[in-house]
């Protein structure tokens, strides 16, 4: 009887210890993913920004949004993969209790060019594979044709676009 318990007792701790490995390789391939996400979205904001730039000087530079917008325009964001990568992890999406990533939802970041009357944002949302947050790459302008001076709309439209695309191959677009 005794020993009917104690091999109950140690077949259990077996599975126990079966289920504890399989957890931590499970754990291991999410860090695996979230780490191929985050080169993967650094390079792409990396690239994306020299792109902008080249459709539109007016998307050459930019802010995180601050506390002010003296705040803000004190200090460019820098495209350098390790600037980029640290923005990107900043922009995790958190549990509200005990502050643990949702991995599902990827990375998020928020930039603007710094303009009041040429004003442009660029807002990123990426590497999640949540089926209910999509992936997202959004730019927001002042478009010139009506006497402003601003973007080209159907330049940006065209090359802007473009540009956003191949770098970060959505499933679709809207214009």
């Amino acid at each position: 009887m005794v020993a009917q318990r104690y091999a109950r007792d140690l077949e259990e701790a077996q599975d126990d210890a079966r289920d504890a490995i399989e957890d931590a390789r499970e754990a291991q391939r999410r860090i695996d993913r979230a780490q191929a996400q985050l080169a993967d979205a650094r390079d792409a904001g990396a690239a994306a920004a020299l792109r902008l730039e080249a459709v539109s000087p007016l998307l050459g530079t930019w802010y995180l949004r601050g506390g002010s917008r003296a705040a803000a325009l004190r200090e460019p964001v820098s495209r350098d993969a390790g600037t980029l990568e640290r923005l990107l992890e900043r922009g995790r999406n958190r549990r509200d209790f005990g502050g643990e990533v949702i991995e599902e939802l990827g990375y998020s970041i928020s930039m603007w060019n710094g303009k009041e009357e040429q004003a442009a944002s660029l807002s990123v949302t990426c590497g999640g594979f949540s089926g209910r947050v999509g992936n997202v790459a959004l730019v927001k302008a002042s478009l010139a044709g009506d006497g402003r001076v601003g973007l080209d709309p159907e330049g940006f439209a065209v090359e802007g676009l473009r540009s956003l695309v191949e770098v970060w191959q959505p499933d679709w677009v809207t214009v």
